[in-house]
């Protein structure tokens, strides 16, 4: 019902790459976005990812919106999930 609250899980995809692996490692950063059982659909979805320090090297952190256009690393156009 559309009194549910909108949730949100969020989450970093991998693919099929290890995370320990040698090569460089392309990841997703991906937002299912429901309300109740229902997928969000047309939500403006931002994330903000924090990377750990590198020795004596800080990161900012990256702010980037999700689409959920069917486009890039979001495989499903209008499904509430978003991603980049």
């Amino acid at each position: 019902p559309k009194s549910d609250p909108i949730l949100t899980k969020c989450w970093i995809a991998t693919g099929s790459q290890q995370i320990n692996s040698e090569t460089d490692l392309k990841l997703s950063v991906v937002a299912d976005v429901r309300q109740g059982n229902d997928p969000v659909i047309g939500a403006k979805v931002k994330a903000i990812v924090e990377m750990p320090s590198v020795g004596d090297v800080d990161y900012p952190p990256m702010e980037m919106e999700l689409p959920d256009s069917g486009t890039g690393a979001d495989f499903l156009r209008n499904d509430g999930i978003y991603s980049r």
